[in-house]
């Protein structure tokens, strides 16, 4: 007599209920409040152990992640070559590394393999005390374990693919997609 929805899919289905008489739960009805009195993205701050400044797009690029995560959106933040999407996302995985949704899980960047070594160098550059487990190379394998302690884990689209089954058994607080595509980057 019930159907289930993710926090997701609530904007949708809001927006098809909303000439019909139906009963929904409390936490649809809260969800459907909040959303309905949203008015704006506000800039964000990084937090204090960030080690960078963020220009005011930037800032408004961090609200964009807090939105997204709020209301448990997926996203894209998309803008020309060289704007700083990687430095905007490690202030939102910083962010998320403080928060309670966390709880303690690590964050996945997956990029193409040109761009892995760039995102541990602005790791360790922004957000050096996090613990940042590259995935990549022949023995890989062998510091496997090393994913579930870390909070940061990087890897490419060709690993990813490769260590698919490893990766099922793994949960993450959150997902990063670089794209990586010249003229078209952006990070989903």
């Amino acid at each position: 007599g019930s159907l289930r929805y993710s926090r997701a899919q609530g904007a949708l289905l809001d927006a098809l209920l909303a000439e019909q008489e139906v009963q929904v739960d409390e936490t649809f009805a809260r969800a459907r409040a909040e959303l309905r009195s949203f008015q704006s993205i506000a800039p964000a701050d990084p937090p204090d152990t960030f080690h960078g400044i963020l220009r005011d797009y930037q800032r408004t690029g961090l609200g964009w992640f807090n939105f997204l995560q709020r209301f448990g959106f997926g996203g894209c933040l998309a803008d020309d070559m060289g704007l700083g999407k990687t430095v905007q996302a490690l202030a939102w995985l910083q962010l998320e590394r403080v928060s309670a949704s966390a709880r303690g899980l690590p964050a996945l960047i997956v990029c193409p393999t040109s761009l892995v070594e760039n995102w541990a160098r602005e790791a360790a550059r922004f957000v050096p005390h996090l613990s940042v487990h590259v995935v990549q190379g022949p023995d890989r394998h062998r510091a496997w374990a090393a994913i579930a302690t870390s909070q940061l884990v990087i890897t490419s689209y060709a690993l990813l693919r490769r260590d698919s089954a490893r990766y099922a058994d793994q949960t993450f607080a959150a997902v990063v997609l670089d794209l990586g595509l010249p003229g078209r980057s952006g990070l989903e």
